[in-house]
């Protein structure tokens, strides 16, 4: 019970801002640090709904509201998710060997690649968000699940894909946990999250599920391909890339009228 005490406080002061209290530890209480990394993403999704609410009961309209829900995210983790997207997006844009690019992911520096697509990331982010309250309830809420979703695959992930490098906090991360434990605690904590999702509209819940995985599965496949494996770098790329699409998927699905 200690070293999952620990391991929570780990998860939530590695990936996000939230304070902590300072604890002592070693390799050990990292063990089952992706199991609550989903933790993360409830929180986000909490201050979306009840940043929702607010809007609702002192009817803030517009762009404000949709410009606050955008910045939630980057809030709560301290943009620590967008820097692995900005250094990804360098990387991929650089058209180099691999080994250059992973040099690439290591730089502090920022190209012009990674601020290019991250306007555009922001822009398709907002716009979609915005078309989310044509029906607001169960869309903004499965919206808001998509957080903890993005976040159990990223934790599969570093659980069974191989690492691109012998060195960085995901490696290390990866090396020491339990590695069939966090598998099954997060598979669990994906179908019970699914079953939540469809009891709020299930067909909206299935295009959300759909929209996950296919990006579960390019990540697979443009991480093996491009990098020989996945870093901390490109989890963060995943996480900010699977919730921008389940936005843009609920977002489609609301423009075209589909299930409403």
């Amino acid at each position: 019970m200690k070293r999952l005490i620990k391991s929570l406080v780990l998860a939530i002061s590695m990936y996000s801002i939230i304070p902590m209290p300072m604890i002592s530890c070693d390799e050990e209480d990292t063990k089952y640090t992706m199991i609550f990394f989903p933790i993360i993403g409830f929180v986000i999704g909490a201050l979306i709904i009840g940043w929702t609410w607010l809007c609702d009961h002192f009817q803030i309209l517009g762009i404000s509201r949709t410009l606050i829900i955008g910045a939630i995210p980057l809030v709560v983790t301290g943009g620590f998710h967008m820097d692995g997207f900005m250094d990804t997006s360098d990387a991929r844009s650089s058209y180099q060997p691999r080994e250059k690019k992973l040099e690439i992911l290591k730089d502090s520096h920022i190209g012009a690649f990674a601020v290019i697509r991250v306007i555009i990331y922001m822009l398709v982010f907002l716009a979609a968000i915005d078309m989310l309250f044509v029906v607001k309830k169960q869309s903004i809420i499965l919206f808001s699940f998509g957080f903890m979703m993005s976040r159990i695959l990223s934790g599969i992930a570093v659980v069974t894909f191989p690492s691109a490098r012998k060195e960085g906090m995901l490696f290390f991360t990866a090396k020491a946990a339990q590695r069939n434990a966090n598998l099954i605690v997060l598979c669990i904590e994906g179908i019970l999250l699914s079953v939540v999702m469809c009891l709020v509209d299930w067909k909206r819940a299935i295009a959300v599920i759909a929209v996950a995985l296919l990006s579960f599965l390019y990540y697979w496949l443009m991480s093996r391909r491009v990098f020989g494996g996945i870093t901390g770098d490109l989890a963060g790329w995943f996480v900010t890339f699977t919730e921008c699409a389940i936005a843009v998927g609920l977002a489609i699905m609301n423009g075209v009228g589909i299930c409403v």
